[in-house]
């Protein structure tokens, strides 16, 4: 049984195989997209429980992918994981100024991207924050 469903939007599909595999594994429904796009579609067709979305990619960026999510009432309160390799301070408040609940740097911990992601998908998100962490 599925608990929850997640969608990853990334260009890379060794990043997209890796993550489906990690959280089908756990019980979660994995949906894929590997542009901005595309991922902001299937996220309005599917309203999944949570957005995994990397920034760097060839139609927009995922901040930019962001920003539309959070514009849209259909999807602004799903909770979303910036998961990139840029990890700049600057990236980082980026991410969270367009609208991301947590900015995650690869390589990630599986450990930790596992906890976030059920933290993020047994909660309503009701507000977009930064978290203390």
């Amino acid at each position: 049984m599925v608990k929850h469903a997640i969608l990853i939007i990334d260009d890379d599909t060794a990043t997209v195989q890796f993550l489906d595999i990690l959280f089908t594994g756990r019980g979660y429904g994995v949906i894929s997209a590997t542009s901005g796009a595309q991922g902001i579609e299937l996220a309005r067709q599917h309203h999944p429980d949570l957005i995994m979305v990397d920034v760097m990619m060839p139609d927009m960026d995922g901040y930019a992918v962001c920003q539309q999510l959070r514009a849209d009432p259909n999807t602004a309160e799903i909770p979303i994981v910036i998961l990139t390799a840029r990890n700049s301070l600057a990236d980082k408040a980026t991410g969270y100024e367009s609208g991301a609940n947590r900015f995650l740097v690869k390589p990630v911990a599986i450990t930790r991207l596992a906890e976030i992601v059920d933290e993020l998908t047994s909660q309503k998100a009701s507000s977009v924050t930064a978290p203390t962490d």
